[in-house]
């Protein structure tokens, strides 16, 4: 898919399949990289970034996006609303209940304070912290571009954005790595 619409975009790039754990890319390779909706896949997420973190030149920057954990909309990965608020033996009980089969069961579910956290326990700087920005061009209809108008409104102001990151569907965090060599 992503050939696909790289071809339809004009562009030629290289696409490479790996494990963010254990990238083929040496030492200080990239100046930015993304990680969209990732670490949710992972059961150790710290593996991942460290070797994000490896990868990365000092002051290169990591956009992170990822599902909310306690959103107060259906958890995006099973269309279910609540199950961030269970416990693990209740969500596998309840999503294979309403789904057949815990499509949870390898998912490590975060909240945007938690991968902020980790982010920094392994050595990234915080920049930016907040709900997830869409571009306007996922918008198809008049409805969604209205709805998609009002959210970025919302997303901007400092009252309700933090009650956003706290209870919307999805956040992200754009964390650098130090300039020092402690990075």
């Amino acid at each position: 898919i992503c050939a696909k619409r790289l071809q339809e975009e004009g562009l030629n790039v290289t696409l490479v399949c790996a494990d963010v754990r254990f990238l083929p890319f040496p030492a200080k390779s990239f100046d930015a990289v993304v990680a969209a909706d990732l670490f949710e896949h992972l059961r150790v997420p710290q593996d991942g970034m460290r070797e994000l973190n490896q990868v990365m030149h000092n002051g290169g920057k990591l956009l992170v996006t990822g599902a909310n954990r306690y959103t107060l909309t259906a958890y995006p990965l099973v269309g279910l609303w609540g199950v961030g608020y269970l416990p693990q033996s209740v969500r596998r009980w309840y999503v294979e209940a309403r789904k057949g089969i815990d499509m949870l069961r390898y998912a490590t579910l975060h909240s945007p304070g938690s991968m902020k956290k980790v982010l920094e326990e392994v050595g990234f700087e915080c920049l930016n912290f907040a709900p997830l920005s869409v571009p306007r061009a996922v918008a198809r209809s008049r409805a969604q571009r209205c709805l998609l108008s009002i959210y970025t409104f919302l997303r901007r102001c400092w009252m309700t954005k933090r009650v956003l990151l706290l209870l919307g569907p999805a956040f992200e965090v754009l964390v650098q790595k130090p300039t020092g060599d402690k990075g």
